[in-house]
């Protein structure tokens, strides 16, 4: 689980090689910035590592507060 305020991209980044060989089940907030709602999705399955993905947000339905990328390896 990453929630890093808002440099998650840059650790998607540095950590490519280790989540390819891997394939961990990955929570990341994606709140922080438009940037992270929008890219860091597609940025994952340009990688076609097979992951489901899922956001979570508040039940009261603000994006804008703890809104939360899962990404799951397919079995």
């Amino acid at each position: 689980k990453t929630d890093l305020e808002g440099s998650e991209q840059q650790f998607l980044k540095g950590a490519e090689k280790t989540i390819k060989t891997q394939r961990p089940t990955l929570l990341i907030s994606i709140y922080h910035t438009a940037s992270d709602f929008f890219n860091i999705k597609p940025l994952i399955e340009s990688w076609d590592l097979n992951y489901n993905f899922r956001i979570v947000k508040p039940l009261d339905g603000e994006i804008m507060l703890e809104t939360l990328l899962i990404c799951e390896p397919a079995e």
